[in-house]
């Protein structure tokens, strides 16, 4: 088994689209916003949100990953900064969010076929989540 360093995430924030999870480094995220709170316009570089005086460009995982949200109240915009990259998207769901320690149990990595959208998969207990590769999604801002 592929282990990964506790260390190298400080936290899962885990959340779904449809039924697929998904999980980013805890670090990553800068705000969640419930939709009826947040404005998303558009112009002509795609959608854009702003949020406390900055602009975020909104990727759009259901064309990366051929998913599609459904709004709902659990529906979140999950505001995110990779790099000095503003993003946000939409997720139907946050599922968790969980500290990690050296103490916690190892993450694994599970080898998935090739895609640029993807930054790896890790299994946490039974569960088995993407975590994607964001750089690679700015090409699919909505």
């Amino acid at each position: 088994m592929n282990f990964i360093k506790n260390k190298s995430f400080s936290g899962l924030f885990i959340f779904k689209i449809q039924n697929q999870e998904f999980c980013l480094n805890l670090k990553e995220i800068i705000n969640v916003l419930k939709l009826p709170e947040c404005e998303i316009r558009t112009d002509g570089s795609g959608s854009i949100l702003e949020y406390a005086g900055e602009k975020y460009k909104i990727i759009s995982f259901d064309k990366i990953f051929k998913l599609s949200h459904k709004d709902s109240p659990k529906t979140r915009v999950i505001l995110i900064k990779i790099k000095k990259n503003l993003m946000g998207f939409h997720a139907d769901e946050i599922v968790e969010i969980m500290a990690l320690d050296e103490n916690s149990p190892k993450l694994s990595r599970i080898n998935h076929t090739k895609n640029p959208y993807i930054k790896l998969v890790i299994k946490y207990g039974e569960r088995e989540m993407i975590v994607p590769q964001l750089e690679q999604a700015l090409s699919f801002v909505e």
